[in-house]
């Protein structure tokens, strides 16, 4: 039978997207991640680029399994998330209760309710797209709280700076937002080649980077300043529209379903 890896560089040198699906990526997983990255970034001669774009990808994915814990942990509490009060009752919870070694615990409820996290390698004609997605949309504390750290990250040149800053206040998901931002300028890359995002097309969250192949590429976050400038409309405005469907946002790079 053939093995993952030899159809992971059967797609690589097709060019074809590689999808791999996980509810807790164990050391196989991990295995066949690094496969992946090593192979398509060797096949178009950004080799030097493997150990950075792992730590990042390897970062959404924590920050993906543990907002899919999150969905458990709120619906047995029975709390509302979108009520501020009960959604840090649910996040103290969280952290004093699900500690790193206890997440395997919850992989067959994961399975049996289908709640999993897919990765997503996309080689285009201008880059190469890496995403990290899950199921649901970002609670409305998630995403102001993302949108935070994007903002606080973009004038900071390193985290160790970043984080002598906001150490006092900052949660693990946040540093690990400044650390990819950081981390991708570091190398030589557009931090807006990184997004996070609710897309309405296929209801995943997502969070992407673009490895650029060409120098003319323009990134999601690009286009949503055009529409800004185009429709002369708040960032919030916009953002619900694209988000509730009433506004197309030309995405440069959707994976396909």
């Amino acid at each position: 039978m053939e093995g993952v890896a030899e159809r992971i560089r059967q797609a690589v040198r097709s060019q074809k997207r590689i999808v791999l699906i996980t509810f807790h990526l164990k050391e196989k997983g991990e295995r066949d991640l690094e496969t992946a990255i090593q192979e398509v970034l060797t096949h178009f001669g950004k080799d030097d680029l493997v150990g950075p774009v792992h730590a990042a990808i390897r970062e959404l994915l924590q920050n993906a399994a543990k907002a899919n814990l999150k969905r458990i942990v709120f619906h047995d509490l029975n709390l509302d998330p979108t009520n501020p009060e009960q959604y840090e009752e649910g996040m103290r919870y969280f952290r004093e209760s699900l500690v790193e070694s206890r997440i395997a615990e919850y992989q067959s409820r994961l399975k049996a309710e289908n709640i999993y996290t897919r990765i997503v390698i996309q080689p285009e004609a201008e880059a190469i797209v890496f995403s990290v997605e899950n199921r649901f949309p970002l609670y409305p504390s998630e995403e102001a709280r993302i949108r935070e750290k994007f903002a606080s990250s973009a004038a900071i040149d390193n985290l160790y700076d970043y984080y002598m800053e906001f150490s006092d206040h900052i949660e693990g998901a946040g540093m690990g937002i400044a650390m990819i931002e950081i981390l991708l300028r570091q190398v030589g890359l557009d931090s807006r080649s990184f997004t996070i995002h609710y897309d309405p097309v296929t209801a995943h969250t997502v969070g992407r980077f673009l490895i650029p192949l060409t120098e003319d590429v323009k990134t999601n976050r690009h286009k949503f300043e055009e529409l800004l400038q185009q429709k002369d409309v708040e960032p919030h405005q916009l953002r619900h529209g694209v988000r509730n469907g009433e506004v197309p946002l030309p995405l440069v790079y959707r994976p396909r379903t």
